[in-house]
């Protein structure tokens, strides 16, 4: 693990990716591992296109103990990163808790902290990110936020430099396009047509998925969703790098199923906002700022006319519904 050099493939452009000793003053190598296949119960790297995987450790061993995993996979694709980032999320935080501490490093970025299981008194943070289509975990334990944030900015940096540089992988996008007639575009279409899309109180996504169209409008639009037979007339989308739930509800009067509740959840990136900016992930404070005092309150859920804020750990966004403004 010395001075990274670039070679004219793109494997020597996945060992710029990493940090290097000059990066890291203090720390001596331990390991690296780098390879072309998933870890165990690591389901989401090939679906999502992935080339690349790999780590390498620093560590010291005199006087205070510390430790940094400097992390990376990388894809053939943006979309492929974010989608691994957003799907292994929950096993990648390794058990830890969403930390107070936030970054503007990177996309998607999420920052855990815990402690060590052998009460040591060891402090112990991760923050995982995408850059372009790269996803870099970072492992810290005993180092301080100062540091923290010193090597997190160098990492981001260094990856930038080399996705320019190159050369990547000649590979084509690998998007899963398996096609019927709950999907007839791919389980992914739903990611393509509604990213960017407002999230419009008593309205909808923009004008691609509104209250006005019905279920059968939603097949041909996103396709069909899957279906949890436990929750009837309810559509999961959950493929991509983002999650949505669209609720059907027939309607005897006009003899249809139409769309009465649209969920949003489970999305680093913040793709669909609000026509003031607040998504999953922003602050309790963003959201009052935005939308006022609320019309009521309940299980930590926020109502307002036409839309609801469920508001989870450090007081920071995790859901949010859309409902027309007569069911409110």
């Amino acid at each position: 693990m010395s001075e990274n050099q670039a070679s004219g493939s793109w494997e020597g452009m996945y060992d710029t990716l990493f940090l290097i000793a000059d990066d890291v003053p203090g720390l001596d190598a331990r390991e690296s591992v780098h390879h072309e296949t998933p870890e165990e119960r690591d389901e989401a790297f090939v679906p999502c296109g992935g080339i690349k995987a790999g780590f390498n450790a620093w560590q010291r061993l005199d006087g205070e103990f510390q430790r940094f995993v400097d992390i990376r996979w990388l894809f053939d694709s943006e979309a492929g990163a974010r989608r691994y980032h957003r799907l292994q999320m929950q096993k990648n935080s390794e058990g830890m808790h969403l930390a107070k501490e936030t970054t503007s490093i990177g996309a998607g970025t999420r920052v855990f902290t815990g402690t060590d299981p052998f009460n040591l008194g060891v402090n112990m943070y991760l923050y995982i990110f995408t850059v372009g289509q790269v996803v870099a975990k970072l492992f810290f334990a005993n180092i301080s936020e100062a540091e923290r944030a010193r090597i997190t900015t160098l990492a981001a940096e260094r990856i930038v430099k080399s996705l320019e540089s190159g050369p990547l992988p000649d590979r084509k996008p690998s998007i899963p396009v398996e096609t019927s007639e709950r999907w007839p575009r791919g389980k992914l279409e739903y990611e393509d047509k509604l990213a960017g899309q407002q999230l419009l109180p008593g309205t909808g996504l923009g004008d691609v998925l509104t209250f006005s169209h019905t279920i059968v409008d939603m097949y041909q639009t996103i396709g069909g969703g899957e279906e949890d037979m436990s929750q009837p007339f309810v559509y999961f989308f959950t493929e991509g790098a983002f999650a949505i739930a669209v609720c059907g509800r027939f309607s005897r009067e006009n003899d249809r199923f139409d769309i009465v509740k649209v969920r949003y959840w489970d999305d680093p990136f913040g793709s669909l906002k609000t026509p003031g900016g607040r998504s999953i992930g922003s602050d309790l404070a963003d959201v009052k700022q935005e939308m006022g005092t609320p019309a009521s309150e309940e299980n930590g859920w926020m109502y307002y006319p036409g839309i609801a804020f469920k508001i989870g750990e450090s007081d920071r966004v995790e859901k949010i519904d859309l409902v027309p403004l007569e069911n409110v």
